[in-house]
């Protein structure tokens, strides 16, 4: 079984109040590491990928693994992934665009989940069986606690 190259295209949700996990780098050039765990803010999922805020300064470096976890319809979602776009914004908060290190089978899973809080996230606009940030987490990361915009 091999890792998937990511060459099938996957719905992207934009998620209205951003979701919150939790990110740390578990390896550098193929060797294990262990870093201390730092909350993101991610805007947007796929089952390839996610794009995200952070007060970590990160190169886009695709030699960095990077283990993300956070919450759908009350699943524990733990998947890696390694950075390919850097944007800084301001005051120290940077977007990250990652890319996912997954099998077929845990993109297909991942994709039924997010289909499913697609359909659900149309009636309201968080989920209690979701991860989203709180004001006080969006302050945290973002420096505000009203939302994000790009």
């Amino acid at each position: 079984m091999s890792l998937s190259t990511n060459s099938r295209s996957y719905f992207r949700l934009t998620f209205e109040q951003p979701l919150y996990a939790e990110c740390k780098i578990i390896g550098v050039s193929g060797a294990s590491v262990e870093s201390r765990k730092s909350p993101i803010c991610v805007l947007d999922l796929s089952a390839n990928g996610l794009r995200c805020l952070s007060r970590l300064m990160l190169p886009a470096d695709s030699s960095i693994l990077l283990e993300f976890r956070f919450v759908l319809l009350d699943k524990e979602i733990k998947i890696l992934g390694t950075i390919v776009r850097r944007k800084p914004l301001r005051d120290g908060l940077f977007e990250y665009a990652i890319v996912f290190s997954a099998y077929d089978h845990e993109m297909d899973a991942l994709s039924g989940l997010i289909n499913i809080v697609a359909a659900k996230l149309r009636k309201t606009k968080v989920l209690s069986s979701c991860s989203f940030c709180t004001p006080a987490q969006m302050e945290e990361i973002t420096g505000s606690s009203v939302g994000f915009s790009s």
